[in-house]
Protein backbone atom coordinates (compact mmCIF):
# COMPACT_ATOMS: atom_id res chain seq x y z
CA UNK A 1 0.00 0.00 0.00
CA UNK A 2 1.89 3.48 -1.03
CA UNK A 3 -0.69 6.22 0.77
CA UNK A 4 -0.89 9.91 -0.53
CA UNK A 5 1.98 10.86 2.09
CA UNK A 6 4.80 8.38 0.04
CA UNK A 7 5.07 6.37 3.32
CA UNK A 8 4.41 2.51 2.57
CA UNK A 9 2.42 0.14 5.14
CA UNK A 10 3.10 -3.24 5.83
CA UNK A 11 -0.36 -5.30 6.30
CA UNK A 12 0.78 -8.45 6.71
CA UNK A 13 4.06 -10.61 6.87
CA UNK A 14 3.65 -14.52 5.82
CA UNK A 15 7.06 -16.37 7.01
CA UNK A 16 6.92 -19.19 3.96
CA UNK A 17 8.77 -22.68 4.37
CA UNK A 18 9.35 -23.43 0.92
CA UNK A 19 10.66 -27.64 1.35
CA UNK A 20 7.72 -28.32 4.05
CA UNK A 21 4.63 -25.15 2.44
CA UNK A 22 4.60 -23.92 6.28
CA UNK A 23 2.86 -20.73 6.71
CA UNK A 24 3.29 -18.55 10.13
CA UNK A 25 1.71 -15.09 9.72
CA UNK A 26 3.61 -12.66 11.69
CA UNK A 27 2.11 -9.71 13.91
CA UNK A 28 2.85 -6.60 12.63
CA UNK A 29 3.02 -3.81 15.58
CA UNK A 30 1.79 -0.25 15.11
CA UNK A 31 5.50 1.17 15.49
CA UNK A 32 6.83 -0.26 12.28
CA UNK A 33 3.66 -1.10 10.24
CA UNK A 34 4.40 2.35 8.05
CA UNK A 35 8.17 1.13 7.69
CA UNK A 36 9.57 -0.92 4.61
CA UNK A 37 10.47 -4.59 5.12
CA UNK A 38 14.59 -4.44 4.40
CA UNK A 39 15.75 -7.48 5.62
CA UNK A 40 15.00 -10.54 7.84
CA UNK A 41 16.40 -13.67 9.81
CA UNK A 42 15.55 -16.73 12.04
CA UNK A 43 14.10 -14.28 14.63
CA UNK A 44 14.04 -10.83 13.36
CA UNK A 45 13.03 -8.22 10.63
CA UNK A 46 14.69 -5.17 10.02
CA UNK A 47 12.43 -2.52 8.55
CA UNK A 48 13.65 1.14 7.17
CA UNK A 49 11.70 3.90 9.43
CA UNK A 50 10.32 5.72 5.90
CA UNK A 51 9.39 9.04 8.43
CA UNK A 52 13.24 10.20 9.06
CA UNK A 53 15.46 12.33 7.02
CA UNK A 54 18.41 9.74 7.49
CA UNK A 55 18.41 6.16 6.95
CA UNK A 56 16.85 4.49 10.14
CA UNK A 57 16.75 0.67 10.89
CA UNK A 58 14.61 -1.05 13.42
CA UNK A 59 15.08 -4.56 14.36
CA UNK A 60 11.67 -6.49 15.01
CA UNK A 61 12.08 -9.58 16.91
CA UNK A 62 9.17 -11.37 15.62
CA UNK A 63 9.35 -14.52 17.73
CA UNK A 64 8.89 -12.67 21.18
CA UNK A 65 7.06 -9.49 19.92
CA UNK A 66 9.61 -6.95 20.68
CA UNK A 67 10.14 -3.89 18.85
CA UNK A 68 13.82 -3.27 19.30
CA UNK A 69 15.76 0.10 19.69
CA UNK A 70 16.21 1.41 16.34
CA UNK A 71 19.57 3.26 14.91
CA UNK A 72 20.39 6.20 12.07
CA UNK A 73 23.05 6.00 10.06
CA UNK A 74 25.15 9.20 8.51
CA UNK A 75 23.58 8.67 5.39
CA UNK A 76 20.53 10.69 3.41
CA UNK A 77 17.04 8.49 3.41
CA UNK A 78 16.30 7.87 -0.21
CA UNK A 79 13.47 10.01 -1.77
CA UNK A 80 11.58 6.58 -2.62
CA UNK A 81 10.71 4.52 0.23
CA UNK A 82 10.38 1.34 -1.81
CA UNK A 83 14.55 1.94 -2.13
CA UNK A 84 15.12 -1.08 0.16
CA UNK A 85 13.57 -3.49 -2.59
CA UNK A 86 16.29 -3.41 -4.23
CA UNK A 87 19.09 -3.22 -1.56
CA UNK A 88 20.86 -6.96 -1.20
CA UNK A 89 21.31 -9.14 2.25
CA UNK A 90 24.71 -11.16 2.38
CA UNK A 91 26.16 -11.90 5.64
CA UNK A 92 24.08 -9.80 7.84
CA UNK A 93 25.31 -6.39 6.33
CA UNK A 94 22.51 -4.70 3.31
CA UNK A 95 24.40 -3.57 0.14
CA UNK A 96 22.39 -1.14 -1.35
CA UNK A 97 23.26 0.80 -4.73
CA UNK A 98 22.13 4.60 -3.80
CA UNK A 99 21.89 6.01 -7.80
CA UNK A 100 20.40 9.52 -7.26
CA UNK A 101 21.20 11.68 -4.78
CA UNK A 102 19.88 15.03 -4.62
CA UNK A 103 18.60 14.55 -8.14
CA UNK A 104 21.87 13.91 -9.15
CA UNK A 105 23.17 10.61 -10.85
CA UNK A 106 25.74 9.54 -8.08
CA UNK A 107 26.19 6.32 -7.85
CA UNK A 108 26.91 5.44 -4.64
CA UNK A 109 27.12 2.17 -2.18
CA UNK A 110 25.83 1.83 1.15
CA UNK A 111 26.64 -1.36 3.46
CA UNK A 112 25.14 -1.57 6.57
CA UNK A 113 25.97 -3.88 9.27
CA UNK A 114 23.15 -5.07 10.74
CA UNK A 115 24.76 -7.13 13.91
CA UNK A 116 26.53 -4.04 14.17
CA UNK A 117 24.54 -1.30 13.61
CA UNK A 118 26.20 0.97 11.35
CA UNK A 119 27.35 2.19 8.46
CA UNK A 120 30.14 -0.43 7.16
CA UNK A 121 30.81 1.28 4.01
CA UNK A 122 29.84 4.42 2.12
CA UNK A 123 31.39 5.78 -1.39
CA UNK A 124 30.52 6.47 -5.06
CA UNK A 125 31.91 4.37 -7.37
CA UNK A 126 34.57 5.73 -10.52
CA UNK A 127 34.61 4.16 -13.80
CA UNK A 128 37.14 5.39 -16.57
CA UNK A 129 34.40 6.88 -19.14
CA UNK A 130 37.04 5.85 -21.87
CA UNK A 131 36.92 2.64 -21.29
CA UNK A 132 33.42 2.47 -22.05
CA UNK A 133 33.79 4.64 -25.43
CA UNK A 134 30.62 6.96 -23.64
CA UNK A 135 30.19 10.09 -21.73
CA UNK A 136 27.46 8.53 -19.54
CA UNK A 137 27.39 5.11 -17.89
CA UNK A 138 24.29 4.51 -15.95
CA UNK A 139 24.63 1.80 -12.66
CA UNK A 140 21.16 -0.05 -12.06
CA UNK A 141 22.07 -3.19 -10.31
CA UNK A 142 24.40 -4.38 -7.58
CA UNK A 143 25.99 -7.44 -7.58
CA UNK A 144 27.69 -8.89 -4.33
CA UNK A 145 29.63 -11.74 -4.20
Amino acid sequence: DISESTHTTMKELIKYHVPTNEKEQIAIPKEVEHSTLMAFDDEKIYVADNSSELMRIIPYHFKDEVVLDGWEIDVQQPEDPAWVNTATVKNNTIYYLHDVYDGIHLPTVVAIDLEKEHLHYYGEIAVNKEAFNSEEVYFEELFVQ
